[in-house]
């Protein structure tokens, strides 16, 4: 996915990120098709020749619309933005200079799993890079990249793990390499950088998320920062803007409670002998920082900032 950022039409009395329609025929007719045809030649015939048309050949017959995936040769990806900046200056547009291209590669999390070695962690990074068609060297020598980096805990007796309340600020500071008086600062309560997420139900027993801010950051750059507990796994699921199993008055009206929470109840009853929750911390840091954060981990502090308790506890 490619995302689009336009610092020139910055506006802070607008509420929406999107362009307005007549950015968006700019964009089209003076920047991208234009970068098209001059990088993409024969294939860029595929493209309407003006934004209307696009808007046309889009839109069906229920006013629905429809757009195209088009496939950009491997080798003219990294002069595209380059290409849509350059026409755009040509025609005159303001906005033009300071353009960034958000590049964004989704739907891979648990794609890359090794141990925490060094060696292991840059081929795993390169072949993870290369399965996407992307070069390492090329993505640390051209604009910014940032990644995101997590480890997993589990149990060797198979027991339940989640992360202390207060242990975030232990965790924060040995990962970031920040100072005390900084990982204090990000997770104090009334931090507008630091939420906490209830495992449970218990005060003492949570995960977070941290944008840990200019300072926060360290030598490793991180940009963000989450810690949690696998406990929701079983019910995951994104339905209707919620992220897991539910059910709502309507359903509850027609008659769709006992059979839902008889199922609830079951996959629960089901995982009691061989299920059980892992503890997890994630990290979004710029590339070159991949095979170097969480490598030199403290057992002790890990060990310290977890709760296990057996299945049967739990229940």
């Amino acid at each position: 996915m490619i995302r689009v950022l336009i610092p020139g039409l910055y506006d802070s009395e607008s509420r929406s990120p999107n362009l307005s329609q007549q950015h968006q025929k700019t964009f089209y007719e003076q920047g991208f098709l234009p970068a098209m045809q001059e990088l993409c030649e024969d294939l860029a015939a595929e493209w309407p020749a003006t934004y209307e048309d696009e808007m046309f050949r889009a839109r069906g017959h229920n006013g629905k619309l429809s757009f195209q995936t088009k496939t950009i040769p491997e080798w003219q990806v990294r002069n595209i933005g380059s290409a849509i900046r350059s026409h755009l200056r040509r025609a005159g547009i303001p906005w033009a200079r300071g353009i960034v291209f958000l590049h964004q590669i989704r739907g891979v999390k648990h794609s890359n799993f090794h141990p925490l070695d060094t060696t292991v962690a840059k081929e795993s990074l390169v072949d993870f890079l290369q399965s996407a068609a992307l070069d390492y060297d090329l993505l640390t020598s051209h604009g910014k990249w940032w990644i995101d980096v997590g480890i997993q805990v589990s149990s060797s007796d198979k027991n339940c793990l989640a992360w202390r309340t207060d242990s975030h600020v232990h965790m924060v500071q040995h990962v970031c390499k920040i100072s005390d008086a900084n990982a204090e600062r990000i997770t104090s309560i009334g931090s507008s950088k630091y939420t906490r997420d209830l495992t449970s139900h218990l005060a003492e027993v949570s995960g977070c998320r941290i944008s840990p801010g200019t300072r926060g950051r360290g030598p490793y750059e991180v940009a963000y920062l989450q810690m949690y507990p696998t406990d929701k796994s079983l019910t995951s699921r994104k339905d209707e803007g919620h992220h897991g199993k539910f059910i709502d008055c309507k359903d509850v009206l027609k008659g769709k409670t006992d059979t839902f929470i008889d199922s609830l109840y079951s996959l629960y009853l089901n995982a009691i002998d061989d299920k059980y929750s892992l503890a997890r911390m994630e990290v979004r840091v710029p590339l070159e920082h991949a095979c170097d954060v969480f490598l030199d981990l403290d057992e002790d502090i890990v060990r310290n900032s977890l709760v296990s308790f057996s299945r049967v506890e739990w229940w």
